[in-house]
């Protein structure tokens, strides 16, 4: 057995990524992405594999907003 991270697929590419890569906001804990585009497409990446069954239903994001803390963008499911 490798002593790597786990290395899931990203959503919708099947391409690899690290799931420590990810910053996290310190003030709510939630992952930070850079723009409001790569939020939307991680948005977009859940309903498509919610979809074709890939991701349970309990992921019920439905929108992205800019963090006033942090200043980078979080997805919510608030609406």
């Amino acid at each position: 057995m490798s002593t790597t991270s786990f290395r899931p697929y990203r959503s919708g590419t099947r391409e690899r990524f690290d799931v420590n890569l990810w910053t996290t906001c310190l003030v709510t804990g939630k992952r930070q992405f850079r723009d409001r585009i790569a939020a939307d497409f991680m948005l977009r990446n859940i309903a498509l594999d919610k979809r074709d069954g890939i991701l349970a239903d309990h992921r019920r994001e439905t929108r992205s907003y800019q963090c006033p803390h942090c200043k980078a963008w979080h997805l919510t499911s608030q609406p």
